[in-house]
């Protein structure tokens, strides 16, 4: 199953977050509106939408192995 991931080193804690905005089931999270976004993982479903919405691109899509998923896809 595939789970979105925050890149911190790209990740510039924009208020307000539009991945957090976008993300339907609430699991873009932000703590500290100073500090990066991190994604709870018991609520994400992998659709993605957070992916788009980020201007900065620090979200990827991981595989259960932890994997990012476009790395796995390209390789098969």
């Amino acid at each position: 199953m595939l789970r979105a991931s925050v890149d911190w080193g790209r990740c510039r804690s924009c208020e307000p977050c539009d991945a957090r905005l976008a993300c339907k089931r609430r699991a873009v999270v932000k703590a500290d509106p100073d500090e990066p976004a991190w994604v709870a993982h018991d609520r994400c479903s992998g659709c993605g939408d957070c992916l788009a919405a980020c201007s900065h691109a620090a979200i990827d899509r991981l595989t259960s192995s932890g994997k990012p998923f476009l790395q796995v896809q390209n390789a098969q």
